[in-house]
């Protein structure tokens, strides 16, 4: 199925330049929601998306991840890390171009995650989104990118 550009790519009458990922730590039937996350990612890049953030946490994030580092060998995009912990695995941070650390020391380290979360939701236009049930911290930010009128991209279901 085709995504509907004119509904993705339009926020207000700007560009969504740049979108983040939102999904569960625990990702089921993981070749169906990487193609669909390629083919939202693709469609993104096609239509100007060209900074990618992604909190670096879970299957999800992992999948995503190796998507933009497929893309990023024929497109010029941006793969970021936003990370909760000012302290980063190196094999984890040479996926990414660029490493954010939105000085969160202040919050208890589960907190953090949520505080991450919201930053994520701040700085982007729009989010691909992998979630299956209402509750946990990708439910909760979904709820408040959604309250933020954040464009999202659902690749959590087989008919996307």
């Amino acid at each position: 199925m085709r995504l509907n550009v004119l509904y993705i790519m339009k926020k207000g009458n700007s560009l969504l330049a740049s979108c983040f990922f939102i999904g569960h730590s625990t990702v089921y039937d993981k070749n169906a929601v990487k193609e669909r996350v390629y083919r939202a990612v693709k469609e993104l890049i096609l239509n100007g998306t060209k900074v990618f953030y992604n909190g670096g946490m879970g299957q999800f994030d992992a999948l995503c991840a190796g998507v933009l580092c497929e893309l990023k060998k024929k497109h010029d995009i941006k793969s970021v890390l936003v990370t909760p912990y000012p302290k980063v695995d190196l094999d984890k941070a040479k996926r990414y171009d660029e490493i954010i650390y939105p000085a969160l020391e202040k919050y208890h380290p589960k907190i953090a995650i949520l505080q991450r979360n919201k930053y994520l939701v701040n700085i982007s236009d729009c989010a691909v989104v992998y979630i299956t049930h209402p509750w946990g911290g990708a439910a909760g930010t979904l709820e408040y990118a959604q309250k933020k009128k954040i464009h999202i991209i659902d690749v959590s279901k087989s008919d996307f």
